[in-house]
């Protein structure tokens, strides 16, 4: 509680079945909920196809990476 953080990432373990998995939609619900009621942002990771793209929208969450928004690149420095 004493952490000064932004936001929280919701591992992809969780969102790599939300389209399928109605256990882990309520997780992410309670996560969400609670990120929000302390101002916190909130990270998808695993996004990898438009369901759960739209099911993330859906709950909330702010922010997402993963495949269906675009591959990992190579450093570019």
């Amino acid at each position: 509680m004493k952490l000064q953080i932004d936001y929280i990432k919701i591992d992809g373990s969780l969102i790599r079945n939300l389209h399928t998995d109605p256990n882990a939609t309520s997780i992410i619900q309670a996560i969400v909920y609670f990120a929000h009621t302390r101002n916190l942002t909130c990270i998808a990771e695993f996004v990898h196809n438009v369901e759960v793209y739209e099911i993330v929208k859906e709950l909330g969450i702010e922010r997402s990476q993963g495949f269906y928004l675009g591959e990992p690149r190579p450093d570019t420095l």
